[in-house]
């Protein structure tokens, strides 16, 4: 099972999107929306212990060693204020997760090229997209 708190559980939506990208690699996101930004990353902080764990493994198809040292920082990615997970030893991001400025959605992406891709169709006008 998950540790996801139950605040943040409660202030997502009833329907969530799971998706693939693949460009240089191919990586999952998940995008939630959420009804209350405060609380959504209130608690995704809390819920970055077990966030690795979690998650990363549906993201990535593969689990997670456990040995890797691991840290979270603040970054930012398209001027979007993030959340990292990082890698000590190599530097390399594991995950990352934001809320998106202008909209009520969390997304979550192992990867920097699917958080590009997804924050640009969010961003993007839909007459534009069709």
């Amino acid at each position: 099972g998950t540790n996801i708190p139950s605040r943040l559980l409660r202030s997502f939506a009833d329907t969530f999107y799971f998706g693939i990208h693949s460009l240089k690699k191919t990586s999952g996101f998940l995008l939630f929306e959420t009804s209350d930004r405060n609380i959504a990353f209130a608690e995704m902080l809390s819920f970055e212990k077990s966030l690795p764990q979690d998650i990363l493994p549906l993201l990535i198809w593969a689990s997670l060693d456990r040995n890797l040292t691991l840290s979270w920082q603040d970054r930012s990615m398209k001027n979007i204020d993030t959340r990292t997970l990082v890698q000590g030893d190599t530097g390399a991001i594991l995950m990352t997760y934001a809320l998106i400025p202008g909209t009520n959605y969390l997304l979550i992406t192992s990867n920097e090229d699917a958080f590009g891709e997804v924050v640009t169709r969010l961003q993007t006008p839909a007459s534009v997209l069709q």
